[in-house]
């Protein structure tokens, strides 16, 4: 089990007092990068997202790809994101294993996600 915090007071104590945990499934912010409120916003917004994350891509180790976004499509140079794993929520198996299948041809590390909302 992979245990990731997003940003926020508790992110900060979990990353300064990480040194106990290095060897447990933990990834407080910034080594877990989830901003689904930004993804919200519109249907390009992922790009931001992915572009936000290739700033970040030296310290960001796990991230939630974003949801319904063939990785072919996504207008984002992904090569750059190689070291990161990502999540990738799954709604419907049918579509969402697509972008699994996508991500893992081109040598991303993936995991599957349990989507909790239907947006």
């Amino acid at each position: 089990m992979i245990i990731g915090i997003g940003k926020g007071p508790l992110s900060y104590f979990a990353w300064k007092h990480m040194s106990e945990y290095v060897y447990r499934p933990l990834y407080p912010y910034p080594l877990f990068y989830d901003a689904k409120r930004d993804l919200l916003t519109s249907k390009l917004a992922y790009i931001d997202y992915l572009r936000r994350l290739q700033v970040k891509r030296n310290e960001v180790k796990i991230a939630v790809y974003p949801d319904y976004v063939l990785p072919h499509e996504s207008r984002v140079n992904l090569s750059l994101l190689k070291s990161i794993e990502f999540i990738v929520p799954i709604h419907s198996l049918e579509k969402d294993i697509t972008i699994v299948e996508e991500l893992q041809e081109m040598g991303f590390k993936v995991y599957y996600g349990y989507a909790s909302d239907k947006r």
